[in-house]
């Protein structure tokens, strides 16, 4: 890679770096190598740790039969899963606890009560109890597996990544996997409709929290996904993060307001992966600001038993939220039920933004999910959620959700015109 590339102290901000054990051993096997030395000065032990990775993936990909090349780059995942990916038996105990700190319903027993299980769950012995739990855990590892696996490809693929410098490809990595998924504010979309802020005194940090996006950090052996991997927002980041540290200045596009200019300068100065990634997230939203109001569309029915990838693949890089974006959960959905997933219209007229999606059992539904803050329907597709409850037996209770949205859009209408 170009001297112009690195830039090994970069990584200084990361307490005892510079001694971790995985540096001193890179630097063990480079001498036993090469026989010559490696200067302790941190720069230096740094930049040869980052080469032993640049190393193994040439290696990886010197290797001309396929499949002894998966092989040795499935052997490459597992070490890196291993590490990562939470095990059941690792699973902090009060993940499962009925209350949780606060007093409120426990992430487990919240889990059961939306999907209507409470009941079955009192009903259980403890054997099937635990059944239950090993295979609603397993579903979620097998998402967070598959999240962090995205990120892996991506660094190996050097089509994809081979431009970024190592230095900031180790700082994105060593950042991911101490975050969660994105999480939307409680103030999305509405932006769209020209509400105006709320007149109520909040603290800085609630402010943050209800206007901007977030990557929260992940607790020990957490079930949370990992953060998405969306290229266009990452490469804003890198190309920013890259121009910084050779002293230009960073051009934004003429669509980016002073306001968020500013923030992006802070978070800049910063260095902060998880606000900038956030920040770029929001800018490239995958569903744009101005095509939230468009309800036209189609609804596209996945029958029980329908082929997860197919139905992932239309919700990857989407930024919806959904819990069925992941493998896991949508191979779950898709044994025991049917999946129906709205998609509105894009710029071209082509249904391809998911906006609701509903769990079925029959003619029963078990769950309906939106793309807003917490899973909730976003206000503009209460109309089309309405419709389609119609055509389910028990579509009448969840009637309440749409209706509570279609108010909020007409009180916000009434608002914006004053």
């Amino acid at each position: 890679m170009p001297e112009s590339f690195k830039n090994p102290e970069f990584l200084n901000k990361f307490p005892g770096l510079g001694k971790a054990e995985e540096v001193m051993s890179a630097k063990k096997r480079t001498e036993r190598r090469t026989g010559k030395k490696v200067s302790g000065d941190f720069a230096s032990l740094i930049q040869n740790y980052l080469d032993r990775f640049t190393e193994h993936k040439n290696l990886l990909a010197e290797i001309k039969d396929d499949r002894s090349r998966e092989r040795a780059i499935e052997r490459f995942k597992s070490i890196i899963m291993d590490k990562f990916i939470t095990k059941y038996e690792s699973i902090p105990d009060n993940y499962w606890r009925e209350k949780d700190e606060k007093g409120g319903m426990g992430s487990f027993y919240r889990e059961l009560y939306e999907h209507g299980l409470s009941a079955d769950w009192e009903d259980m012995d403890e054997e099937e109890k635990e059944k239950y739990k090993r295979n609603h855990a397993e579903t979620l590892i097998e998402d967070q597996r598959g999240s962090l696996e995205e990120w892996v490809d991506y660094f190996l693929d050097d089509e994809l990544s081979g431009d970024i410098p190592d230095y900031l490809k180790y700082w994105i990595f060593r950042s991911i996997v101490n975050l969660q998924e994105y999480e939307k504010p409680q103030n999305w979309a509405k932006e769209a409709r020209g509400e105006k802020k709320e007149a109520t005194e909040l603290t800085a940090e609630t402010i943050e929290e209800k206007t901007f996006g977030k990557f929260p950090r992940r607790t020990k052996n957490s079930l949370k996904k990992f953060p998405d991997l969306h290229p266009e927002a990452l490469r804003y980041v890198t190309d920013a993060l890259v121009e910084k540290h050779k002293g230009q200045g960073h051009k934004f596009g003429y669509d980016i307001s002073e306001k968020e200019r500013e923030r992006f300068k802070t978070y800049l100065e910063q260095e902060s992966f998880a606000k900038l990634y956030a920040w770029a997230m929001e800018s490239f939203n995958p569903i744009p600001q101005e095509l939230l109001p468009v309800t036209e569309g189609k609804w596209v029915k996945y029958k029980q038993g329908s082929n997860t990838s197919e139905v992932v693949k239309t919700l990857k890089g989407k930024g919806t939220g959904l819990c069925i974006a992941g493998k896991g959960a949508a191979n779950e959905y898709l044994k025991t039920g049917d999946l129906y997933i709205y998609y509105s219209n894009d710029e071209k007229g082509n249904p391809t933004f998911p906006r609701i999606a509903i769990h079925a059992k029959g003619d029963q539904i078990a769950e309906m999910r939106g793309i807003a803050h917490k899973q909730n329907l976003d206000p503009y597709m209460s109309e089309v959620a309405s419709a389609e409850l119609a055509e389910f037996g028990n579509g009448e209770q969840y009637e309440g959700k749409s209706q509570d949205m279609k108010k909020l859009t007409e009180i916000e209408n009434k608002t914006r015109q004053g």
